[in-house]
């Protein structure tokens, strides 16, 4: 039986992870690199939980995907607990993410993305027979509720916009009624399309043929069309509500040039440092925007422009690859598995390197506003590292048994 799990082992799932994990250390090192020559104490720091996190993986993926089923609801609960716990204990700074733990800083919100995407495949393989009914639906978005209102307060508004992003692919997969959904999903939808009085008036009449196509009944479309609408024109009301730095990131990312010195700052170095890296990148240690620090959070955030800078095209292809080959395999895996749990699990891992692949790497190029998401496996943070390769290591364990019940 072992053999059999061995001979399962997706190698180029495991080749794609390591070689996303050495182009982070690599690019953490050229990012935080000193003038004199010695290695920085970021890097010292990564190159640690990288080694801690390879040990995770193999744990992870040694792992059956039933104990992740049985305890599931527990790393949920675990989850929760933390995010309380970070609002509570954390008093750094005005923003509340992160809980010290001696010399190391952990940060529940990574934790709640693995535990969502385990709880809400749970939730919905025990309810498979009855997951086309409203009332589950909704019952189902309160697993996504929670963390995403423990992680506003925080706050953080990239992070938890990420939770139902993943979240839909799963409840698409688990069955639940499409049309039910949207009529969920449509008031974010009014509410962004909002700001602009011809888009809302579109997105309003593509909500009343959803709810036409439900067959509700006709007082019960008024209403939810007079909820939408009120929703609609809620939009300056909610934009005043966000926060300064999120407004001025809105603003930086429709039109960056408008303060070139100020927030649109570091949306154009960014685009700078990609654009100067040609095809094949100025080289390992010779990027400019990065180590004449012309570049802000390149270790973190825009870890993508450095690697570009040095890289090039060339290299940007490598990564993207690399996350094509780790996603590719997940879903084609999804989609053998016999266990629903199983590839409801997959999906959500899968998408979750999606999404921040893609608002990560569009963020660099002005794609999409700054999130603060990071870069899987690349930017530099422990919590991230480490959950990454947790879930990767899951991906692995579920592909190795994918034929099982």
């Amino acid at each position: 039986m072992k053999s059999e799990l061995l001979k399962s082992i997706d190698i180029a799932q495991i080749v794609a992870v390591f070689l996303l994990v050495c182009i982070g250390l690599v690019t953490i090192y050229s990012a935080t690199y000193e003038s004199a020559g010695e290695t920085s104490q970021l890097y010292r720091k990564q190159l640690m939980v990288a080694l801690v996190s390879l040990v995770v993986f193999a744990c992870a993926a040694a792992i059956p995907p039933r104990v992740y089923f049985v305890l599931s609801y527990v790393i949920y609960a675990f989850a929760l607990f933390g995010l309380i716990a970070v609002l509570v204990f954390d008093r750094s700074s005005e923003s509340a993410r992160w809980i010290r733990i001696g010399s190391l800083n952990y940060q529940p919100s990574e934790v709640a993305k693995l535990a969502m995407i385990l709880a809400l495949a749970r939730f919905l393989t025990d309810k498979k027979k009855v997951v086309d009914k409203f009332t589950i639906l909704l019952r189902s978005l309160l697993i996504v509720v929670f963390p995403v209102l423990l992680v506003l307060v925080e706050p953080d508004l990239g992070t938890a916009s990420v939770y139902f992003l993943i979240a839909i692919p799963i409840l698409i997969l688990g069955g639940v009624n499409l049309l039910y959904l949207l009529m969920v999903v449509m008031p974010v939808i009014i509410l962004v399309c909002s700001f602009s009085i011809y888009i809302l008036i579109l997105a309003l009449l593509l909500f009343f043929l959803a709810l036409l196509k439900l067959k509700l009944k006709p007082i019960v479309i008024i209403l939810v069309l007079i909820g939408g609408t009120a929703i609609g024109f809620s939009g300056p009301k909610f934009w005043n509500s966000l926060h300064p730095y999120q407004q001025q990131r809105i603003k930086t990312f429709l039109n960056p040039e408008a303060d070139p010195h100020g927030a649109g700052y570091q949306i154009i170095q960014s685009k700078v440092a990609v654009g100067s890296g040609g095809l094949w990148g100025k080289g390992h240690l010779k990027g400019t925007q990065g180590h004449l620090k012309f570049l802000p959070a390149r270790h973190t955030d825009f870890i993508f422009s450095v690697f570009c800078e040095e890289f090039g095209f060339a290299g940007a292809v490598l990564v993207l690859l690399a996350f094509f080959t780790l996603v590719y395999r997940g879903m084609k895996n999804a989609f053998r598995c016999r266990n629903l749990f199983n590839a409801l699990v997959l999906i959500g891992c899968c998408w979750h390197f999606i999404f921040h692949a893609i608002i990560n790497i569009g963020m660099t190029v002005g794609l999409f506003p700054v999130t603060g998401l990071p870069l899987p496996f690349i930017s530099y943070g422990g919590s991230a590292l480490i959950v990454n390769m947790t879930i990767a290591g899951i991906m692995v364990s579920i592909g190795m048994r994918r034929w099982e019940y």
